[in-house]
């Protein structure tokens, strides 16, 4: 209903009061508002936002890497024994192709000059702390542990070497630059590492995956002697020319 003339030339129109059940709906707002806001800041009290940590870089393994001239390798032939190594996915047993690589890179070696020291000759188990610990015995030496990787993914495959410390990634480099040429599959580069074979030991150490037993390919490379031999042959040069530079 439209509102009279004469109210309008009084400017005497008045808002009807408020009834009870407006003011009571405000009252009761406010009251929801305070509540909600108690509520709230209580629980901040009882589960405070938690700050997420930021994950801490590995250090480092220190070790005395000296970059001197070395006339001595300590070859590693990784697993033996009881240990076949890999996982049950293995084509072929780890421990027979690590150890004939070892053996064959052994002789490579000797007839380049150097002499070198077997953590074992033949398939016998032997403690990784007990392999370490004849590393650690000839400080005038470096130390190459020889293994085959394995993946769940069959598909995974090529070859890697890994190291612990940063005076040892120059070693790896060399021996990852020359074994990769015996393989055009998936170059995986040097990476570090924390095997316990290159943690513990004190001076320079190296671990070489020549080739994944658990890919067909990598597999069936690994059971032909001719391959091994030229893995044997790619590691020695490496290690060569490892020394030459220093």
């Amino acid at each position: 209903m439209p509102a009279e003339e004469g109210d309008f030339e009084q400017g005497a129109m008045k808002p009807a009061a408020p009834g009870i059940s407006s003011i009571m709906k405000k009252v009761v707002s406010v009251f929801l508002v305070l509540l909600l806001f108690a509520f709230s800041a209580e629980a901040k009290q009882k589960h405070p936002r938690r700050k997420h940590k930021s994950k801490k870089a590995v250090p480092a393994v220190q070790k005395k890497t000296r970059n001197s001239v070395f006339s001595t390798v300590v070859i590693d032939a990784g697993h033996g024994g009881q240990d076949p190594g890999g996982i049950p996915q293995n084509i072929i047993h780890e421990k027979g192709v690590a150890l004939d690589v070892a053996l064959r890179l052994s002789r490579e070696l000797r007839k380049a000059g150097f002499n070198t020291i077997l953590t074992r000759s033949d398939d016998t188990f032997i403690p990784l702390l007990t392999r370490v610990a004849i590393a650690n015995a000839h400080p005038e030496a470096i130390f190459v542990s020889i293994h085959f990787d394995a993946s769940p993914r069959a598909a995974a495959c090529g070859i890697g070497t890994h190291f612990a410390s940063a005076g040892e990634a120059p070693l790896a480099s060399f021996i990852q630059r020359y074994l990769a040429a015996t393989t055009d599959g998936t170059n995986r580069g040097i990476n570090n590492a924390r095997f316990c074979v290159l943690r513990n030991t004190k001076y320079r150490a190296v671990l070489v995956e020549c080739g994944f037993l658990t890919n067909p390919r990598d597999a069936a490379m690994a059971q032909r002697a001719s391959y091994r031999q030229k893995q044997a042959e790619q590691i020695r040069a490496g290690i060569v020319a490892y020394r030459s530079s220093l």
